[in-house]
C-alpha cells in the first residue's frame, strides 16, 4: 500500500462578483499517494490557476 503524501478534505471554492456568489466546488476531498501522477486539466481561461 502506498503512503499518502497529500490529503485534503472538505474544500470549498467560491467566486464573488457584486451580489452574486458562484460555488466552484463544495466538500471536495483529495488524496494523492506516493508514486501517483496528478494533473489538473481544462480549457484556457477555465480557472485552473485560480
Amino acid at each position: 500500500m502506498s503512503k499518502i503524501i497529500l490529503q485534503a478534505q472538505g474544500l470549498e471554492k467560491t467566486h464573488h462578483q457584486g451580489d452574486e456568489t458562484l460555488t466552484i466546488f463544495k466538500d471536495l476531498s483529495l488524496s494523492v499517494s506516493s508514486g501517483e501522477i496528478v494533473a489538473l486539466v481544462g480549457q484556457s481561461g477555465a480557472g485552473k490557476s485560480t
